[in-house]
């Protein structure tokens, strides 16, 4: 069995997924799209998390305490992420850059 867990995203979220996959496939040459790879990622964790973590918390009523806590740790986590994404997306070669430009397109689908 396959499940997928889904998450709401502005449109402009999505373009921007969208537009960075259609980039790379037109000119995926090694170093060219860094900034863009990691600022489309960081835009997407952001909202995943906020959405899988901060919206529960709010749902459920919790304490402004206890919100301020996850959130720092939320931001903590993504001060990483982008430091190792970012050496990570720098040493993609053209197979590995078409790839993530698939599996960007494989993260968005809209609904009606």
């Amino acid at each position: 069995m396959h499940y997928i867990v889904r998450c709401p995203v502005p449109d402009d979220v999505a373009r921007k997924q969208i537009d960075l996959a259609l980039a790379i496939r037109a000119n995926p040459q090694k170093g060219v799209h860094v900034d863009r790879m990691l600022d489309a990622t960081l835009v997407m964790a952001d909202e995943l998390l906020n959405f899988f973590f901060m919206r529960p918390l709010e749902t459920a009523r919790v304490g402004s305490m206890t919100k301020g806590a996850v959130s720092m740790g939320i931001r903590t986590g993504m001060g990483i992420i982008s430091k190792l994404a970012k050496r990570a997306f720098a040493g993609m070669e053209r197979d590995q850059l078409l790839l993530f430009a698939d599996y960007l397109d494989s993260l968005i689908s809209s609904e009606a």
